[in-house]
């Protein structure tokens, strides 16, 4: 739930842009989210936030990518914003990946 609040609280809020309709406010509301627990809730609101992520990028212009934004108090380009999204996605991804891995779980792109 943590991924799910960045990646819809970070381009609802810094981009403006309104979050999925069918996502739950609690889904992005930084404080609360990761008391979420129920295992379908997560997935559901995983995949959403994605989509919603991925529907905005596929959208924006290359005009409105280079608009100045405030990220946490520092000035940056819309882009920069949607960069931190995605990296932010991919350090939880390697995180995932090493504690699998630590677990004895092979991802299933590394098998074969």
């Amino acid at each position: 739930m943590h991924i799910v609040a960045a990646n819809i609280g970070i381009v609802a809020g810094v981009l403006q842009v309104p979050p999925p309709a069918l996502a739950d406010p609690a889904w992005y509301d930084f404080q609360n989210a990761e008391s979420i627990t129920d295992k379908m809730t997560i997935g559901q609101a995983l995949a959403a936030s994605f989509d919603y992520v991925a529907e905005v990028v596929q959208n924006y212009s290359d005009a409105r990518l280079q608009e100045a934004v405030d990220l946490f108090g520092r000035e940056t380009s819309a882009r920069g914003a949607l960069l931190l999204v995605i990296t932010h996605c991919h350090e939880h991804l390697g995180q995932s990946i090493a504690y699998a891995r630590m677990k004895g779980v092979t991802p299933p792109w590394s098998e074969g």
